[in-house]
C-alpha cells in the first residue's frame, strides 16, 4: 500500500493535539531538577515554543511526565516548568516542556517572539539576494572571456 499525501496529511490532522501554535525556536537552555536534593542540571536545546510552553532535545533518558524542573538561562531568571511529555528516538530525547506560570518572563518572550517578522518572509529576501549576486558574478565571469 502506497502512501498518499491525502492519507498522510488526514492521519496527522487526526494524531495532532496541539492547542496553541508553534513557532521555531533555537538555543541552549539548561535544566534542573528541582526535585533532587542535590540539583543535577542538564542541558538541552530548543527546537520549537508556543505560549505554554517550548519543546527542547536532550540525552536524559530520565525524566518522566510530570517532573518538575527548573528552567535557566543567561537570558532570564529560573523559570519553573513540569515535562508534559517525552519521546525517544534512540540516544537523543525531545520533551514537550510546559511552563507552570503563564505570567512568567518566559511567557512574554515567547509572546514577543510570535510577534516578530515571520522567518519565511527573512528566507525571501536572502534568496532574492543571493540570486542577484550569482546573477552579476556569471555577468561578470561572462564579460572576462
Amino acid at each position: 500500500m502506497f502512501l498518499t499525501e491525502e492519507s498522510i496529511s488526514s492521519a496527522s490532522e487526526r494524531t495532532d493535539r496541539r492547542h496553541e501554535s508553534r513557532m521555531p525556536a533555537h538555543g541552549a537552555v539548561t535544566l534542573r531538577i528541582s526535585a533532587a536534593e542535590k540539583h543535577e542540571e542538564f542541558h538541552a536545546v530548543v527546537i520549537n515554543s508556543s505560549h505554554g510552553g517550548l519543546c527542547v532535545r536532550h540525552w536524559r533518558k530520565g525524566l518522566v511526565a510530570g517532573d518538575e524542573l527548573l528552567l535557566c538561562s543567561p537570558s532570564h531568571d529560573e523559570i519553573p516548568v513540569r515535562v508534559a511529555w517525552n519521546w525517544t528516538v534512540g540516544p537523543v530525547v525531545m520533551s514537550g516542556i510546559q511552563l507552570l506560570h503563564a505570567d512568567s518572563a518566559l511567557a512574554q518572550a515567547l509572546d514577543y517572539a510570535d510577534k516578530r517578522i515571520p522567518l519565511r518572509y527573512m528566507r525571501t529576501s536572502v534568496a532574492i539576494t543571493g540570486l542577484a549576486l550569482l546573477v552579476l558574478f556569471v555577468a561578470w565571469y561572462l564579460a572576462r572571456l
